[in-house]
């Protein structure tokens, strides 16, 4: 029950983020567990349009890859680029330096 109520708290701090900065997304595979709360996160961000930046290696091609569910990852997808800005950095920022 505890568990539940601080689970819920977490996804709501998330949701109600006015700006929400996810790193290095989609670059492990989710367990189905995983993939339902990022979509859930995800699918509200949307609905209640709070901005959302996130960071990739990933082609959203690929996604497929990371979610356990392709429809999952497609919708995932639209969601974040629907009503966005993209950059795609050609190379990384954490490249070495001299």
């Amino acid at each position: 029950m505890m568990a539940a109520l601080s689970l819920e708290r977490t996804l709501r701090r998330y949701v109600r983020a006015e700006f929400l900065v996810i790193d290095d997304f989609a670059v492990l595979a989710m367990d189905p567990a995983q993939a339902k709360l990022a979509f859930q996160v995800i699918s509200e961000r949307y609905d209640y349009r709070r901005s959302t930046c996130i960071t990739t290696n990933r082609a959203f091609k690929d996604w497929t890859k990371v979610f356990p569910d392709a429809l999952n990852a497609q919708v995932i997808a639209e969601r974040l680029t629907e009503r966005a800005e993209h950059f795609v950095l050609e190379k990384g920022f954490r490249t070495a330096r001299p």
